[in-house]
């Protein structure tokens, strides 16, 4: 695909740490860059403690890739100094912030870059944040040109005044995560699927509260067909929830792997039969897609985003106060016979590739960065 790249303006994302599944670190930085060569600076990702911009560097796809890392104050003289090197060159700066305690350092940064334009990318439904999360965030949506929400659901849960004010200055858009379908394709052909999956169950989050790691374990305890668990992450709650396994009787059969890099991920839902998220939470959760995509049949929480998905792939959602629900629904798919199996794998894994390509993710947020700019250029003139 050919560059959209016009010497306009230059991209630089705020966020609060890069990892191997953080959408901005790995999806939109890295794909934009091999869309629009030039469009993007190093991710910035600011830390609490008050230390100098340094550069640190961290795994991007397959690439080693570099990024700066400081502290807020540090942070906000990178972005004065990029500021003033884009206005000398009659560019754009643009600051896309991923975080929502990072709206106050945009608030800030604006007051020392009076044209830098600010958009913010919301990951996360606005009702589950902190109240401190919530003021802050409320000080970046007063001096941002664009909201992006990463689904409708998390659109829909923004205030109502915020909501229609943004959309009133058409700064308001909801741009769905994706997935790289070309790699898929490449690594994992859809008709080249595993004919007999292992009976496997594999759960891709964090061990914290708001991804509900013990229902997850109560669901799994009471299957009948499942062979193993295997949980690709980690969390402040993994000691207990080793702990309650234990209790559950199921510790033999639950793989804790950790954080792993996504090849990793991709070798796991290839080879298993269920994917399990019973967030209490989301914003979109690529994990999903990628699950879907590789023929791993998701089995998701009845919550909006969830329900998001499920509509576009004709999946179901279950409710969190009642896993026996889950548990009969996953125990059934597993009693299918393997045609019957793969049929259905095949099926979801070509539909959400087509659905979820992050290529066209990615280019819906460089349409948005040059929307801001030409309005902004309009303002100007």
């Amino acid at each position: 695909m050919a560059s959209v790249y016009n010497q306009q303006f230059r991209v630089v994302h705020l966020v609060r740490s890069v990892g191997p599944t953080s959408m901005p670190w790995n999806d939109l930085y890295g794909t934009a860059r091999g869309l629009s060569p030039g469009i993007m600076y190093p991710v910035v990702a600011v830390q609490t403690k008050f230390i100098p911009i340094r550069w640190g560097w961290a795994k991007n796809g397959r690439k080693l890739c570099r990024y700066w890392q400081g502290g807020p104050f540090s942070a906000i003289a990178l972005l004065v100094r990029l500021y003033r090197s884009q206005v000398r060159s009659n560019r754009q700066l643009i600051l896309n912030v991923h975080s929502p305690i990072l709206g106050s350092l945009a608030w800030t940064a604006k007051l020392f870059c009076p044209s830098m334009i600010v958009v913010v990318s919301l990951h996360g439904e606005w009702t589950r944040f902190f109240w401190y999360q919530r003021l802050s965030l409320k000080m970046g949506v007063k001096v941002c040109d664009s909201l992006i929400t990463v689904s409708l659901a998390i659109l829909e849960s923004i205030p109502q005044p915020i909501r229609m004010r943004l959309m009133k200055n058409n700064g308001l858009v909801a741009i769905r995560n994706g997935i790289r379908s070309s790699e898929l394709d490449n690594i994992y052909p859809v008709d080249d699927l595993p004919v007999d999956r292992f009976m496997d169950v594999v759960v891709v989050a964090r061990i914290v509260d708001v991804k509900n790691p013990f229902f997850a374990l109560r669901c799994f305890a009471k299957l009948k067909f499942a062979r193993n668990l295997i949980w690709l992450g980690d969390g402040i709650l993994r000691s207990k929830l080793e702990k309650y396994a234990s209790e559950l009787c199921i510790s033999k059969r639950i793989h804790w792997l950790g954080t792993q890099p996504r090849d990793h991920v991709f070798e796991a839902l290839h080879n298993s039969s269920v994917y399990l998220s019973c967030s209490k939470s989301e914003g979109i959760g690529v994990a999903n897609f990628e699950a879907a995509a590789l023929g791993c049949q998701p089995f998701l929480s009845d919550i909006g985003p969830h329900r998001e998905i499920a509509g576009i792939l004709d999946l179901e959602t279950f409710p969190l106060d009642d896993e026996n629900t889950w548990v009969q629904a996953i125990d059934n798919y597993l009693s299918l016979k393997v045609d019957e199996r793969n049929v259905n794998a095949a099926t979801l894994a070509q539909k959400t590739r087509s659905a979820f390509d992050l290529n066209n993710s990615v280019m819906a947020y460089i349409d948005v960065y040059r929307e801001v700019v030409e309005l902004a250029q309009r303002r100007g003139s």
